[in-house]
């Protein structure tokens, strides 16, 4: 695979048994559960996120990070680093990505703050 241009992941970690992990929202098949409205995460390893977002992505969610860059498809410049990372995510239905992100952009450290 090296010959033909690869970069090999050469050492193992925790990262690498949980590449797949992904969030599911099930609540329409649930009576009375509360609503999956925003996912937020700094930082984020493209392997630990990308089969939620391109999931979230069918069911009619919004995936960007806190500038309202879209998430997908994923850049090659991204996917060619060692430890592919995105800067960071935000995930959920449009109004509810749309608002997080106004916030972002108005608040003096790039994220808004909890309450």
């Amino acid at each position: 695979m090296a010959e033909a241009g690869y970069a090999l992941k050469t050492r193992t970690t925790s990262q690498t048994l949980d590449m797949l992990r992904t969030a599911l929202d099930l609540t329409g098949l649930a009576a009375n559960a509360p609503r999956f409205d925003l996912f937020y995460r700094p930082r984020q390893k493209v392997w630990d996120g990308l089969a939620g977002l391109c999931l979230g992505e069918i069911v009619g969610l919004m995936s960007t990070d806190v500038n309202a860059n879209r998430r997908l498809p994923v850049p090659m410049e991204t996917l060619a680093q060692p430890e592919p990372t995105f800067a960071s995510t935000v995930m959920g239905r449009p109004e509810a990505v749309k608002w997080f992100v106004e916030l972002a952009r108005d608040s003096p450290t790039g994220t808004p703050k909890s309450s």
